[in-house]
């Protein structure tokens, strides 16, 4: 969605793109108003680019390491994580339930752990692997741990107010972004308007059906190659550069 949101803002410009491979180029653009998050996208694309300047989508791929881009995908993610201020997530969530919820399990995570521990004093019966008794200490365990992952923090915890018309809100633009009826319905004002979408869908995790959406929205409304090109990221996605990306 950032990287999105970059050419959607004309940070890079499209040189080339087709099924096999998009080409992208950093712009000058004034970078300064970007957080830091940012400009880690850029400056991690930027150390892709060939000799003109320009960024192969494919080539990233050819050239870089699982390792390198899992080690910068994780640093990424908690610098990105890290920019949103508590202030701006108690706005919008309440977590206190999702603590004490996460407390409740940790305590029954130790309980259960004495449990176990006292049933093997008064058996006499270690949990080794050879008998039963080490599947029952494995499932005993296991409870509290697949409760506190399979749960969704909002779950025990709560949208306020405002987060609660919010998420209503997003739900229902998911529910658009991917449902041509509606957006046939209710079109976009213009191709500047989908640019957007399309970064909001990506952040939802529906880019895919977003692009797919565009596409038949394109057809349908006969857009010419002018009107396409009047916003950054529609066309960088109607030729190809959005599966380019993923794939």
């Amino acid at each position: 969605a950032v990287l999105l949101d970059l050419i959607n803002n004309r940070y890079f410009k499209i040189i080339s793109s087709n099924t096999d491979d998009t080409v992208i180029r950093l712009t000058d653009k004034d970078t300064s108003s970007l957080e830091e998050y940012e400009m880690d996208i850029i400056n991690y694309l930027d150390s892709f680019k060939d000799s003109n300047g320009d960024i192969s989508l494919a080539g990233i791929a050819d050239n870089e390491t699982y390792d390198h881009y899992k080690e910068f995908k994780a640093d990424w993610k908690k610098k990105a994580s890290d920019s949103i201020s508590d202030s701006v997530i108690k706005r919008y969530f309440d977590d206190r339930g999702t603590k004490i919820f996460g407390k409740a399990l940790l305590i029954l995570f130790v309980i259960s752990i004495i449990l176990t521990i006292l049933a093997n004093i008064v058996t006499g019966v270690l949990p080794i692997i050879e008998n039963r008794f080490y599947w029952y200490f494995i499932i005993f365990l296991a409870i509290p741990v697949a409760i506190y992952l399979l749960t969704p923090n909002t779950y025990p915890g709560r949208w306020t107010p405002e987060g609660k018309v919010a998420s209503e809100k997003w739900e229902n633009f998911r529910k658009y972004i991917t449902d041509y009826s509606l957006i046939n319905e209710k079109p976009p004002e213009s191709v500047q308007v989908w640019g957007k979408y399309l970064v909001y869908a990506a952040t939802l995790g529906k880019a895919k059906q977003a692009t797919d959406t565009l596409q038949e929205y394109i057809s349908a409304k006969k857009l010419s190659d002018d009107e396409i090109a009047t916003n950054n990221l529609v066309l960088f996605t109607s030729k190809g550069g959005y599966n380019n990306l993923t794939s």
